[in-house]
């Protein structure tokens, strides 16, 4: 992956910020998630999907295209290594009003872990994760592009469920998952 190049086409000052740190990480999102766009129209024409990162360059900055979630956030997980992050790929559920829903797992989102704190950050889906979100354990508002949101991370024995709410309805829940990371919030569930 050519960074200065990629850096380029998104806009981005890589003299902004020299450290890891949430600001960073909500910039390099921003700048993407306003140059690249969410589509599936290969999916939609049966061609075949690559998550290869030359093959994803070409598609998003020299063809100037965008993608859907696996191949935008797999760029994007492998931008932010290139910048010092550790980001981890996370499966996903995505609601859709009257009950129905996506495959399990068919959706990809990340996880970044900053001075241990873990954010969750999707440049594969949309208005509702413009910018990466902190998992915290108390309710906390945030203002996305177009909407005010609550977000709200639960702990049962059982279960542990984070949740974002637009005008009091719930529109994404995270629930425990146990991989061989050192996390274990990894499934999403999202509600459109």
């Amino acid at each position: 992956m050519n960074i200065a190049k990629l850096e380029d086409y998104l806009q981005i000052d890589s003299s902004r910020y020299n450290r890891l740190s949430i600001e960073a990480l909500n910039y390099y999102a921003t700048r993407f998630m306003l140059t690249v766009p969410f589509e599936n129209i290969d999916v939609q024409n049966s061609k075949p999907i690559s998550i290869n990162i030359d093959a994803l360059f070409n598609k998003i900055v020299h063809d100037k295209r965008g993608g859907f979630c696996y191949e935008l956030n797999t760029f994007f997980k492998t931008y932010l290594q290139q910048k010092g992050f550790n980001p981890e790929l996370m499966s996903a559920t995505i609601h859709t009003p009257g009950g129905g829903r996506s495959l399990n797992g068919s959706h990809a989102s990340l996880v970044v872990s900053i001075n241990d704190v873990f954010y969750v950050t999707d440049v594969g889906f949309g208005d509702y994760l413009y910018m990466p979100f902190l998992l915290l354990r108390q309710s906390i508002h945030n203002r996305l592009l177009t909407s005010v949101v609550r977000f709200v991370l639960s702990l049962t024995t059982k279960t542990r469920i984070f949740s974002m709410f637009k005008n009091s309805k719930m529109i994404i829940g995270i629930q425990n998952m146990k991989l061989n990371l050192k996390l274990n919030v990894l499934q999403i569930l999202i509600k459109i």
